[in-house]
């Protein structure tokens, strides 16, 4: 009978321990998936960046424009 406890017991922790190992896996995935995650957003937010600097060049471009055709009106 003691024999039938310490094999439970054993089957008991090597179990537990199985379980630990996927609960860590998983945490491990789902701290990856989230570093991709932002990494995207740093990548969109770099995009983002560019394009309103891009765009308030261009803005800056046309005042300048309209400024010069305003001069040469009067």
């Amino acid at each position: 009978e003691e024999e039938e406890e310490e094999e439970e017991e054993e089957e008991e922790e090597e179990e537990e321990e199985e379980e630990e190992e996927e609960e860590e896996e998983e945490e491990e995935e789902e701290e990856e998936a989230e570093e991709k995650k932002n990494k995207k957003k740093k990548i969109k937010k770099k995009k983002k960046k560019k394009k309103m600097k891009k765009k308030k060049k261009k803005m800056k471009k046309k005042k300048e424009k309209q400024k010069k055709n305003k001069k040469k009106k009067i």
